[in-house]
Parts: C-alpha cells; structure tokens; sequence
C-alpha cells in the first residue's frame, strides 16, 4: 500500500503532498481522495482553496496561513503551478523553504504535469510530506483493476477476456473504465462477458483494428482484410500511419516465429518482445499461417513500399491495398 493511501486511511496527514505521473485518470481520483479526506465535503466551501497555476505564490502562503474554521484542517490545493519544472526559480525557492513551516492545520496539495526530481522544491516536499508518481499502468496491474472492476459489478469475465479488452482499449486508465462501464450497462449485473461483446460495444484502438486486419490476412480472408482497411480509410486514418502498424506486426510475428521455433514459450516471447500477452498469443498462432522466409519477404516488401510511398514514388492508399491483397490470398 502507498504512505499516501496509508495517510488517507489512518487520518493522518503530512504537511504537504505532491501527485504527478503519466496517468492523470489515476492521479485525479487520488486527489479527489485526498482532497475529501483532509476536509471533507461538509466544510470544505471554508477550509480549501484551490489555486490553478498559482502565478501569486503570496496568495498561496497566505491561504496556508489561515486558521481552519470550524474544521481540523485547512487544505490548499495548487494544480499545473511550474514550480517543480524549468522556468519560475524564485518562486520555486521561496516555496522550498517555506515548506518546512507550514502550520500543522495546514495540509498542500500539489498536482502537477510537470516534475524534475532535482528540483529544490520537489526535493523540500519529499523530506516534509510525500511526492507520489502516477506512472502508465503495466498490462499485470490494469488487469488486476478491471477484474476488481467487474468482480464489484457482478460480471463474469475469464481472465483471458480481460487481456482481450487492454489489447482492444490499451492501457490508459480512463479509457479503460470508460469501455468497461460500457460493457458493465451493455451486459448487466449477473452478465458474462464473450469476446463478440468486447467487439460489438468497446472503441478499438487504431493498433488493435490494424491487428485484426493483420489476422485477417493471415487467415487468408481478403475480403474482411479490405474491409477494415477501407473502414479505417473511410474515418480518416493516414494509410502511411495504418501502414506503419502493418509493418510492426509482421515483424512482430517474424519475431514470434523464430522465437516459437527455438523452444520458447509464450511467457518468454512476451519478455523477449515486451508485447502484451495477447498481441504474442495471437501473433504466433498467426504465425504459422506463414513460413518464416514468408514473413521475412513481407517484412522486406513492406519496408520497401513505405520508402516508395514516402519519396513520393506511388500512392500511398492503393500500395497499402495491394499489400493487403497479396499477403491475404
């Protein structure tokens, strides 16, 4: 458990805490925990207050400096301030020592985009309070979270389905609580969830359509190939960009192949390739659909199409086409 989940928990707070990370969903709702915990809602219209990019750090002393009313404690919350990146030095060192005095019925709170970890202030809120990063969720800890997710709602999912729906959605946080909510009302308390439910009700990320048009070719079937290229072209995705993904999947498949060959299993080609479980899974069932030299001609022909397309040599959406073809029949 985290000292910041710990102090929300056990109600008793640090004088300051600063969030930051990649995965802002995950930040946001820990602020928002934070942020209850320290006040709660009854008494915060008088004991917080809210500074978005804090360009008058005296406004910010000053709130800190103000008795809670009626309340244990104050909370100030500074959001996107720059202190703890390039660019505002003073400001980030007046703030730096004042962090040390904070009044004990004060609690700030820092949310930012931005963060050195050599910065003065950043430094000074470490040693006082906490500084807790919300990095990118890996494929193991987002599964983990969408199961608890679905366990709560009552809906039945084999584990399987759940790596299914992060290689449909990707690993962002946000997007993945919004297409499990999806699925949740689609499916309703009680409810299994197949794969034919992911695909009818969840939004595919470009990388995971461009890996059923890749299985698609795979499977030898040219018409369902074309027909999610065109779809994919028909909503304005760049044919180089749609291309760029084709090129990675043979070699992706290229890799399994060989891989596959050598004795290893999927756990070690998903360490090897540092792909998702499923994307190898599926890969390397795909795989066998082609001989090795096969996909090593595809890889070939592809990285020579792109030159052409990108010298200006041939059109980019008909030389993707015709790739498509050919490798599908």
């Amino acid at each position: 458990m985290s000292s910041l989940k710990e102090d929300i928990k056990s109600k008793q707070f640090k004088k300051c805490y600063l969030l930051f990370g990649e995965d802002q969903f995950l930040m946001a709702k820990a602020q928002k925990d934070l942020e209850n915990a320290v006040v709660d809602e009854m008494a915060a219209v008088m004991n917080r207050d809210f500074f978005d990019g804090a360009s008058d750090i005296g406004k910010v002393m000053d709130a800190a400096e103000t008795m809670p009313f009626l309340s244990d404690m104050r909370l100030v919350v500074v959001k996107d301030s720059g202190l703890f990146d390039d660019g505002r030095s003073r400001d980030t060192e007046k703030m730096a020592e004042y962090i040390a005095n904070i009044p004990d019925s004060t609690c700030i709170l820092f949310a930012e985009k931005k963060v050195k970890k050599n910065n003065r202030l950043y430094k000074a809120v470490a040693k006082v309070g906490t500084a807790e990063e919300f990095g990118k969720l890996t494929e193991g800890e987002a599964a983990k979270v969408i199961a608890a997710i679905l366990k709560r709602e009552k809906i039945n999912c084999s584990s399987a389905l759940v790596y299914y729906i992060i290689h449909s959605v990707g690993c962002d946080m946000a997007s993945l609580e919004k297409e499990v909510t999806k699925l949740i009302a689609y499916k309703g308390e009680g409810g299994t969830v197949e794969q034919e439910d992911i695909d009818a009700v969840c939004t595919k990320t470009l990388e995971a359509k461009v890996f059923d048009m890749v299985k698609a070719i795979g499977m030898r079937n040219p018409s369902q190939a074309i027909k999610i290229y065109r779809t994919l072209i028909m909503f304005n995705e760049a044919p180089i960009k749609i291309f760029a993904l084709v090129i990675r999947q043979f070699k992706i498949m290229l890799q399994c192949k060989v891989l596959s060959s050598e004795g290893k299993n999927l756990n070690e080609i998903k360490e090897i390739t540092g792909q998702n479980y499923y994307a190898v899974k599926e890969c390397t069932e795909q795989s066998r659909n082609f001989t090795a030299e096969a996909l090593k001609n595809a890889v070939y022909e592809c990285l020579e199409t792109d030159t052409a397309i990108k010298s200006g040599k041939i059109d980019a959406e008909a030389a993707v086409e015709l790739i498509i073809a050919k490798y599908s029949m």
